[in-house]
């Protein structure tokens, strides 16, 4: 027999071959029993459905965001309120339900005329043909400590402005912004970045 000695070990010619052709055996072996594994498992194949998107209200206040994801959070679209001849659109949300007190948004727009899409609804006249003054528009904002501020104030011009953007039997979409002021009709906060995906009130 014949030895091929080196620095770091020595191996018998024949052992050697042998040990090529039983690794190269081997390594088949997986491959085919990994294809099939992946042939046969559909979840390797098929992609999950992506999970159902979670109903929210989301605002930033002076920059800071804040996102209500309540279960009891809605909001309505186009009730006719026959008391007033009007049309009321709005949304009502809190981050704790069973806390009414703080944490909370709502919005409450009312017309003569039914609300539709793509219109962008303002609480005071504007000389933007874009824009469409309602007969009431109204947010009011409660911080983490139950302060409450909104948008009405001394002023003229338009410092709430509610688009809707999508809608449904089931669900409204919209994208909102404003300026608050306190109770002495001192602006205190710039509310930006206002959304809403949330399920219509039946």
């Amino acid at each position: 027999m014949i030895y091929t000695l080196s620095k770091h070990s020595f191996i018998h010619k024949p052992m050697k071959k042998q040990f090529r052709l039983t690794a190269i055996f081997c390594a088949g072996i997986v491959l085919f029993l990994a294809g099939g594994c992946r042939k046969d498992d559909p979840q390797n194949t098929v992609a999950p459905p992506p999970p159902p998107q979670q109903y929210f209200t989301r605002f930033k206040i002076d920059g800071v965001e804040k996102q209500y994801t309540n279960a009891n959070n809605t909001c309505r679209f186009n009730d006719f309120v026959a008391a007033n001849n009007q049309y009321n659109t709005g949304i009502s949300c809190y981050l704790d339900s069973d806390d009414l007190s703080r944490n909370g948004i709502g919005i409450s727009l009312n017309d003569a005329n039914a609300f539709v899409l793509n219109r962008t609804y303002v609480n005071f006249p504007t000389t933007n043909a874009a824009e469409y003054q309602v007969a009431l528009g109204m947010l009011t904002y409660t911080d983490e400590n139950g302060i409450m501020t909104s948008d009405m104030s001394v002023v003229t011009s338009p410092n709430l402005r509610v688009t809707l953007t999508e809608q449904t039997a089931t669900y409204l979409k919209g994208r909102f912004s404003a300026t608050l002021y306190s109770s002495a009709n001192v602006a205190v906060h710039q509310l930006t970045d206002g959304e809403f995906y949330l399920p219509i009130f039946q």
